[in-house]
């Protein structure tokens, strides 16, 4: 079955999400919610009750309600245990349940993970194995006696498409209540009246089925991940769950994660530091950044709450101290922050340097050390730099960064930036500056490496001959033939245009990396569906700009919606790209 991605946002997209237009618009998640009266009689605490039976069906993204049944190809009449039976065999040889559910309108295919009930070894990576595989096939992910109030997003995180209200019923069965999507204990169950037992059954599908929703509207925000990590901190494990998939699954995490996020991307715990988005700017500060050529002295300072740093109060005091030094311009500002470890001043304005919050303890956590000490140190590497200068007060990270450094580094470093302390790295950086001119095309510089980072090796041909310019919200790389790119405050990425589109196309038939996608011979208007997409470079993620060519033509840029790899043509269909210029024809 082909899945349409023209409706769906950008989080929910890249994070497997499938809308199926089946009788009016139908769109996973879907819980199925099993009758409880019959399930109070059949003792619900046994899992063998999944997939028997009809059951109502509920859209959680379009509140379409029907009538479903789940049927195992070739075990047709089989219930209970026998089809337990089937789950643990499909287990022990570590393929996937087929079958299919049938709903008013039509058959959808299904999958079930070979595992009958957590916690089982391995559980959460094999449900992930068959999200992965049902991305490829179209089929629909049944995770029966799974999903509780307190892991719903978690499901939906992983690529889970179809739940059911089964283990939330026995949870309440054995004495729990769900306030708020967290467990409670709620007493002594056997006691209670019929009614008010099917009450608080019904409270709990009720509470299972507010989770699912809020989940899915934290992936319309963007927050999926954030929504993921709350559920997290809810159990033991669920805490497992995420660091299964963080630890076993990074990459592929990595390349669905979307380019762009929410003005705040809030960070709030500890598994933050794992997130996919985090992981890739340590990536690009490896495999994409140089610092542009000229900078000779480094200046090494500390974050702030407020981002971009430039407008905080302790950047602005800084900047104001050091402003007017002749040669400044060889002054490399970096700073040093947790969770992306560095961010040099001309990356600042990306997203998500530009937009992440993190609580801020006064002392960081020893990877958090760690990876700043690592890319503090490939920065210096690749940096000509001739003097360091260390203004922040982490002592922890100042013990060996001489040795990084291989020369005396000067530091100052007080919590509270004293007038003293401000005036003498001022005459410091003056004394390293002495004799030495500006760099008039810096400027120019520093925005090709930020575009460098954003695009790949390619956006380097958008620096020949050009310069920049500054207009009201907007800077502007203006070459001899018009615009190449915008960047607009606030949004945390550059905009191509049709003429820095024909640059990067130039550098991407030079063998240089730059974000591609090739389509067939047609003029794209608002849109670029899948089905006209030959192939794209597989280093665009979802958010991206891409440039949309034909031959030896530009016709478009805009912005990808799913990984590069899957930009083509096949099992998927709907929007491949956002057109926002597009080429006359």
């Amino acid at each position: 079955m082909e899945r349409d991605t023209s409706e769906i946002s950008l989080e929910a997209s890249s994070y497997f999400f499938k809308s199926l237009n089946l009788g009016g618009e139908i769109k996973t998640p879907l819980l199925l919610i099993y009758p409880l009266k019959d399930l109070l009689k059949e003792e619900i605490a046994l899992p063998q009750h999944a997939l028997t039976g009809e059951v109502e069906v509920l859209s959680v993204a379009t509140g379409w309600r029907g009538r479903a049944v789940i049927t195992v190809p070739g075990g047709e009449g089989e219930v209970g245990r026998e089809v337990l039976k089937r789950r643990r065999e499909a287990y022990l040889s570590g393929k996937p349940l087929e079958g299919r559910i049938l709903i008013e309108g039509g058959e959808l295919p299904i999958i079930l993970p070979p595992a009958h009930t957590p916690p089982v070894k391995g559980f959460h990576s094999l449900i992930f194995k068959c999200a992965r595989r049902a991305r490829i096939t179209g089929e629909l992910l049944y995770s029966p006696h799974t999903a509780t109030p307190e892991n719903a997003a978690l499901h939906l995180y992983t690529g889970v498409d179809l739940v059911d209200n089964l283990a939330t019923m026995r949870e309440v069965l054995e004495g729990y209540l769900y306030r708020s999507g967290r467990r409670v204990e709620g007493g002594e169950v056997l006691r209670l009246e019929e009614d008010e037992l099917s009450g608080r059954l019904e409270e709990g599908t009720g509470e299972l089925k507010r989770s699912l929703e809020g989940a899915y509207q934290e992936a319309l925000r963007g927050d999926l991940r954030l929504a993921a990590e709350v559920d997290s901190a809810k159990s033991v494990e669920g805490s497992l769950w995420l660091r299964d998939l963080d630890e076993g699954f990074p990459e592929e995490f990595e390349r669905r994660a979307p380019a762009g996020g929410p003005r705040r991307w809030e960070l709030p715990l500890r598994e933050s530091l794992r997130r996919p988005q985090v992981r890739r700017w340590a990536q690009r500060i490896k495999e994409r950044y140089r610092p542009p050529k000229g900078k000779e002295i480094l200046l090494l300072l500390p974050c702030s709450a407020t981002k971009p740093y430039s407008f905080s109060p302790t950047h602005r005091l800084i900047r104001s101290a050091l402003g007017g030094i002749a040669g400044y311009s060889r002054v490399h500002e970096v700073i040093l922050t947790s969770p992306l470890g560095v961010v040099p001043r001309e990356l600042e304005e990306l997203w998500p340097a530009s937009s992440y919050e993190v609580p801020v303890r006064g002392r960081w956590f020893q990877e958090e050390v760690e990876l700043i000490r690592e890319l503090l140190g490939d920065l210096l590497k690749k940096g000509r730099y001739e003097r360091v200068f260390w203004l922040l007060p982490a002592k922890e990270l100042y013990d060996d960064i001489e040795d990084l450094a291989e020369m005396e580094v000067i530091f100052w470093g007080e919590w509270n930036l004293s007038r003293d302390i401000l005036k003498r790295a001022r005459e410091v950086v003056e004394e390293a500056l002495a004799d030495r001119e500006e760099i008039g095309e810096m400027v120019v510089r520093e925005e090709i490496t930020s575009l460098v980072f954003q695009m790949g090796e390619g956006a380097r041909a958008l620096g020949d001959g050009s310069r920049t310019a500054r207009r009201r919200d907007r800077r502007e790389l203006l070459g001899k033939e018009g615009a190449l790119a915008r960047f607009l405050e606030g949004r945390g990425k550059h905009y191509l245009t049709l003429k820095g589109g024909m640059r990067l196309l130039q550098a991407h038939l030079n063998g240089l990396q730059a974000p591609v996608v090739e389509i067939d011979d047609f003029h794209p208007k608002g849109k670029v569906f899948l089905q006209g997409i030959e192939r794209a470079e597989e280093s665009i993620r979802p958010g991206d700009e891409v440039v949309v060519v034909h031959g030896d033509e530009v016709r478009a840029v805009g912005e990808a919606r799913l990984p590069g790899e899957e930009l083509k043509r096949g099992v998927y269909r709907g929007m491949g790209v956002k057109v926002r210029e597009a080429l006359k024809g």
